[in-house]
C-alpha cells in the first residue's frame, strides 16, 4: 500500500467556476505503479509510468445522475451502511481493473469505490480527547476508532536509532499515518495538546 499515492486537491480562486472537479469541491487522485509495464525493459524506460484514479470529493447531483452513481450497502467492522458506488465514474472506472491487478485481487473478487455519506457517519467514542479539547464528537466513516493519526519524521528516526543495529533503518511507512510532520525535533509532538 505504501506505493499507493493519494492526494486531495482543492479548488483554488482562480479555478473555473464550470470545471467539474471545481463544481464538486476538490477531488481525490489516487495514483500507483502501472501493473502492465511489467519488464525490467519498460521499468527502465517508463520509471515513471503510473496510473490515476480521480473521483470527485462531493459529486454534484448532475454528477451522481450523469455517472448512474447509486447507493450500495457495505460491511464497517461491525456495522451495516451505505455509501455512494463512485466506480461508475468514467476515471474510477478506467482506473480500477489495473488498481485490480497491482494489488493481486483475483477476478472474481469486485473492487469499487464508496463514498460515505453523512448517513452513514459514527461517532468516535473510544481514544477521544475530551470534549472540552476538541469542541465537538469526532464523526468519521471508516477509521480504527482514531480520528486522526499525525506521526513525526525525526521522532521515527530518534526511535530508529535505539534499536539494535541489525533492525535499522525504521522505515516509517509501516505505520499507518494519515499526516506527517517533519522539521521538528524529536517527540515534540508529545507536548502538543490532546
Amino acid at each position: 500500500m505504501s506505493r499507493i499515492k493519494t492526494e486531495l486537491w482543492l479548488p483554488q480562486r482562480k479555478s473555473n467556476p464550470n470545471d467539474p472537479l471545481v463544481q464538486a469541491g476538490g477531488c481525490v487522485v489516487v495514483t500507483f505503479p502501472d501493473p502492465d509495464n511489467p519488464s525490467w525493459v519498460n521499468r527502465v524506460f517508463l520509471y515513471d509510468a503510473a496510473d490515476l484514479l480521480i473521483a470527485p470529493l462531493q459529486p454534484t447531483p448532475a454528477q451522481i445522475g450523469h455517472s448512474d452513481l447509486s447507493l450500495k450497502v457495505f460491511r464497517i467492522h461491525y456495522r451495516d451502511t451505505k455509501g455512494l458506488d463512485m466506480g461508475t465514474i468514467p476515471s474510477v472506472s478506467a482506473a480500477l481493473p489495473k488498481l485490480k491487478r497491482f494489488l493481486g485481487i483475483p477476478e472474481g473478487q469486485c473492487l469499487t469505490l464508496l463514498k460515505c455519506t453523512p448517513e452513514s457517519l459514527t461517532r468516535t467514542d473510544k481514544n477521544l480527547a475530551p470534549l472540552e479539547h476538541i469542541g465537538s464528537p469526532a464523526m468519521h466513516g471508516y477509521t480504527d476508532q482514531q480520528p486522526i493519526n499525525i506521526n513525526s519524521l525525526s521522532s521515527v528516526h530518534a526511535a530508529s536509532a535505539l534499536l539494535p543495529f541489525e533492525n535499522q533503518p525504521l522505515n516509517a511507512l509501516r505505520f499507518c499515518t494519515n499526516m506527517w510532520i517533519a522539521g521538528l525535533p524529536a517527540y515534540a509532538e508529545e507536548t502538543w495538546k490532546r
